[in-house]
């Protein structure tokens, strides 16, 4: 009996200690098949419509809340380590990190600005002023189970904090991820995102059990640069995650990438055409000598400077042109509202332009006045449908509403030198 009590006891703490992962997504993926083929699915008609699809250089700039949620005063990370986190999504998503020179000549030419930018929201959905930042104490030691749920931190009725309105902000979690056995803790995964939902191709079951749960969670000894909590134990590993890419990956999963293996072996793939095959992840290591697949024409070695491996932050600096136009096009379809207000253009005519939408609100007619020629006109739901797109070519027009529902809409205009996004509300 005593040998059998030991068995038990010592089980899960081998179990866990085998899977251990930066990411939670490959867990979510062998747990739920219908998870994975829908996600699949959906990554699948993002890329097809990129294909065809003409990408600008407009500035794409996401509203972020973080959600500190945190039993004792180690979990309560600072404004500064916060503040640090924004810089590093803006940095390497931007492509301003100084470590670009380590990029091997093979991928320097397809390495990529996204023109992708984050910024703390400055409202709240109240409409008050907001640093974009919360913080909730808990009396949960972990946001993590033997059911392995990492959702429960979206929730005030489990512990952790609601979600702001999904398709407004993004939202991020930071809590422990840890598992407490034997007196020993060490995170069971570093992070986790849902890619893009909320399309009509997910089949049912496949999808968070709760809208509101969507976005994404990292584990607060990671969270941000230069964390001096950020050397840790990790499946029996010590790895070095002081450079905020934890968090980097993670919205790039929420911003419709895949792992960079393919989460497979050579058959599988990421689906991205400038990303060389891999049969595994880098396993925390910067081996330049890894080639782990057979590429033609030309034998790539395995891409470990990209953000979507697993390998050593040390060693990461990179997104693809191809995963660029991935989350781009993720940002203009199925997470436009995200984007829809918070647009810029680094064109320096931009400054000359204006634009006057009017009345506002009314009733049925909205005039558009320009000094530059109205190219497009695009109207939005709040749910990010588009239900119309108009061609134009004067400096004035006007837009009839008439048999529209009364409501909130985004008005999308461009011209020759930008595009600017308005909110109407019809009554």
């Amino acid at each position: 009996m005593k040998k059998l009590l030991i068995i038990i006891l010592i089980t899960p703490l081998f179990v866990f200690s085998q899977k251990q992962e930066k990411c939670g997504n490959q867990h979510h993926f062998e747990k739920n098949t219908h998870f994975k083929q829908a996600t699949n699915k959906t990554l699948n008609n993002i890329y097809n419509i990129t294909k065809t699809k003409k990408q600008s250089d407009t500035i794409l700039r996401i509203p972020v809340v973080v959600h500190v949620v945190y039993e004792n005063i180690t979990e309560n990370i600072s404004d500064n380590i916060i503040l640090s986190q924004i810089n590093a999504l803006n940095r390497d998503f931007r492509r301003q990190n100084s470590d670009t020179t380590n990029t091997r000549i093979e991928f320097d030419t397809i390495a990529a600005d996204t023109k992708i930018e984050f910024f703390l929201a400055t409202t709240d959905p109240f409409g008050q002023p907001t640093t974009g930042i919360t913080r909730t104490p808990t009396t949960e030691n972990s946001f993590i189970d033997l059911t392995f749920n990492l959702d429960k931190v979206k929730s005030a009725s489990t512990g952790g904090k609601d979600a702001w309105p999904v398709e407004d902000y993004l939202n991020i979690w930071v809590c422990d991820l840890s598992i407490s056995l034997f007196g020993t803790s060490a995170p069971f995964v570093l992070g986790f995102a849902y890619p893009p939902v909320g399309v009509s191709n997910w089949p049912p079951g496949s999808t968070p059990t709760n809208p509101m749960f969507d976005g994404v969670v990292v584990h607060y000894e990671v969270f941000g640069e230069n964390n001096p909590l950020s050397t840790l134990n990790f499946g029996g590993t010590t790895i070095y995650a002081d450079k905020g890419r934890v968090c980097v990956h993670e919205v790039g999963h929420y911003l419709g990438l895949r792992h960079i293996w393919g989460d497979g072996d050579c058959t599988e793939d990421d689906g991205i055409t400038d990303t060389p095959r891999s049969d595994s992840q880098a396993d925390f290591q910067c081996d330049f000598t890894k080639n782990t697949c057979v590429d033609v024409p030309y034998n790539f070695p395995d891409m470990i400077e990209n953000y979507m491996d697993y390998s050593e932050e040390e060693c990461q600096n990179m997104f693809t042109k191809g995963q660029k136009d991935i989350m781009r096009t993720t940002l203009e379809t199925v997470r436009l509202p995200l984007v829809l207000l918070n647009t810029s253009t680094t064109n320096l005519e931009e400054t000359k332009n204006n634009i006057k939408v009017f009345p506002n609100p009314t009733t049925r007619f909205v005039n558009i006045d320009s000094n530059q020629k109205i190219e497009k006109i695009e109207i939005y739901t709040t749910k990010g449908k588009k239900i119309l797109e108009q061609k134009n070519n004067s400096q004035k027009t006007t837009i009839d509403f008439n048999q529209k529902e009364k409501g909130l809409y985004f008005l999308k205009i461009t011209n020759k030198n930008q595009t600017k996004t308005f909110k109407q509300i019809i009554n």
